[in-house]
């Protein structure tokens, strides 16, 4: 199965303008009974809401099934400021500098510290998920934060995508944790550097070294950030923390003037007091809600 360059497997319904968030995922995707499971997601999610981060999830105020679908209901007015207007947003799809993919990936990794100090793994995180801001490289949407990844059947198309470059602890089917999504984050930036129509794959990805093709084209930066986050073992990986201090990452938000918080300094508070207990899910191995 191809990545493809829009999350293809949540149908985004544009009612009467295109600017609508709201989305249905096909009912033969998701296993029925994970209806309350992704309700309680939902339910975590709400204090993420709005606020001015670079990195947003949609405001998705509720999921029923239908006949057909997984309906995910959006808060449409408060979708508009935040994260913005659907129009303003594009999939990803071609390579970005890595200028821009370090930009995208230390929003998105913001974003992951603050999910995870509501108890919450993403879990399958890769590019096709992201929406960028036309204008502004730092502002993305990260979407299927609502669906764990055991709500999704293994051969439906959501399944299908979301497994294909997934931590190896989650195809293995051993309990997950926080380094799953740092793991993510190594699948994400190298999706971002090489463009999406180059599919990757767990097994491709597991332990790289420099000699690796996907690897050995890339810069000397780039490669000290993502060989420790594709290591098989999630013990073996860095901490979520560390990531969001890698030089990689350090290196363009100097450049960029910003002293290393997506939130100037709300952002540096928040994500400081919610540091030891983010650290303390990243040890343990917990399949989180």
């Amino acid at each position: 199965m191809v990545v493809t360059s829009s999350p293809s497997p949540l149908l985004l319904l544009s009612g009467t303008q295109r600017s609508a968030w709201t989305r249905r995922v096909r009912k033969s995707d998701v296993y029925p009974s994970s209806l309350e499971m992704i309700q309680a997601r939902v339910e975590a999610l709400r204090s993420l809401w709005g606020g001015d981060r670079s990195a947003s999830i949609i405001p998705i105020t509720r999921a029923t099934c239908s006949p057909l679908y997984l309906c995910l209901e959006v808060d449409e007015s408060l979708a508009v400021e935040h994260p913005g207007p659907f129009v303003e947003y594009e999939p990803y799809s071609a390579p970005l500098g890595e200028r821009d993919a370090a930009l995208c990936v230390f929003s998105v990794a913001q974003l992951l510290s603050r999910l995870h100090s509501k108890g919450v793994v993403h879990g399958h995180l890769h590019a096709g998920l992201l929406w960028r801001h036309t204008r502004d490289a730092r502002r993305v949407v990260v979407t299927e934060c609502e669906l764990p990844m055991s709500a999704l059947v293994p051969n439906g198309r959501a399944g299908s995508e979301a497994r294909l470059a997934a931590a190896p602890e989650i195809l293995r089917g051993d309990p997950y944790a926080a380094a799953a999504d740092v793991w993510g984050l190594g699948v994400l930036l190298l999706q971002l550097l090489m463009g999406l129509s180059k599919p990757v794959c767990t097994a491709d990805l597991a332990d790289s070294d420099l000699l690796s093709p996907f690897i050995s084209t890339l810069s000397p930066g780039a490669v000290s950030f993502l060989l420790p986050c594709l290591k098989s073992s999630p013990e073996a990986r860095p901490l979520l923390l560390e990531v969001l201090t890698h030089p990689f990452l350090a290196s363009v938000l100097q450049i960029e003037g910003h002293p290393g918080s997506d939130d100037q300094s709300s952002g540096c508070s928040s994500d400081d007091s919610t540091t030891s207990h983010v650290e303390e899910m990243e040890d343990s191995d917990a399949d989180f809600t």
